[in-house]
């Protein structure tokens, strides 16, 4: 019970990457929470990466796009795969913000359209600046009956 407070406490005199390695290989990551999510603002790969796995892991969605737009240490493009096959509408919808925002475009493109969150889509092939980008989902809402008025 008081784990956070004793690791908050010696913070400063840790390693904080080992420790949430020797708790991640024994699976016990969601005891020191709280400390990870303390401190996160140091923005160290390891801290990150753990706690996006604990957001997944607890279906927080929210908390995970807080986690990865306010800090950027951690695999990204691992994270998006991950996401992208995720049972979770919104885990998927931030897959593709984070294709978009590492300029992976046509990925971003093709999984807003699997989910048909068309404005997403519509936002990345602008945000693209790509013409041939534009011109394929132009091509997609024209062949989709369903989706002309996205056209």
């Amino acid at each position: 019970m008081n784990l956070n407070d004793l690791l908050k406490i010696v913070g400063s005199k840790i390693d904080i990457p080992g420790v949430v390695i020797k708790f991640s290989q024994r699976n016990h990551l969601q005891l020191i929470k709280s400390w990870l999510q303390s401190v996160q603002p140091q923005n160290i790969q390891e801290v990150n990466e753990a706690l996006n796995d604990l957001y997944i892991e607890d279906n927080d969605y929210e908390s995970l796009k807080k986690s990865i737009v306010q800090f950027n240490l951690f695999d990204q493009i691992s994270l998006a795969r991950r996401l992208s096959t995720n049972e979770c509408l919104e885990f998927r919808r931030i897959g593709a913000f984070i294709y978009r925002e590492q300029g992976r475009f046509s990925e971003a493109i093709e999984l807003s359209k699997r989910d048909s969150f068309f404005k997403d889509a519509i936002e990345t092939a602008s945000q693209s600046r790509d013409q041939e980008i534009a011109e394929d989902l132009l091509r997609y809402f024209c062949d989709e009956n369903d989706n002309f008025a996205c056209f």
